[in-house]
């Protein structure tokens, strides 16, 4: 990945090496790149945006060099909780991370493309789009 900055007219600033990006999984939430690598290890990684260092790959709970690739990520943006989604081909799931840390995973009929949050009436929804031409729409709750 390059990261380039506008105000810079010399190109990126910066450059990380290791994921494969692909589709729609690379986030940002305060200071944090959520990069989805679409290569069946390392799958889901988090690093530090001001160095280009990694932090952690997160433990996702699939096997290394399984059919699983990422091909979405992303942080719930206004959520009180630190909340995750990944999305994966192959094994068309989905895995909900709070804290870093698997929570949960949801198995499709075929591969989620697309995943997001959003919050109504306070509460945290994950809305997830594939090739199955379903939409899902869930509404999690995590306590208090």
């Amino acid at each position: 990945m390059r990261i380039w900055d506008v105000r810079v007219g010399t190109g990126s600033v910066r450059k990380i090496c290791g994921p494969s990006v692909s589709s729609d999984s690379l986030d940002y939430k305060n200071g944090v790149l959520l990069a989805g690598n679409y290569q069946n290890n390392n799958i889901a990684q988090l690093y530090d945006y001001g160095t280009g260092n990694l932090i952690e790959t997160l433990d996702i709970n699939e096997p290394h060099n399984s059919s699983s690739y990422c091909f979405a990520a992303s942080y719930a943006q206004k959520s009180e909780h630190n909340i995750i989604a990944i999305g994966l081909t192959g094994s068309n799931k989905v895995k909900l991370l709070k804290d870093n840390k698997l929570v949960c995973e949801m198995k499709l009929q075929a591969a989620p493309l697309t995943l997001d949050f959003y919050q109504r009436n306070n509460k945290d929804f994950l809305v997830v789009g594939g090739i199955e031409g379903t939409i899902y729409c869930i509404k999690l709750d995590f306590g208090k």
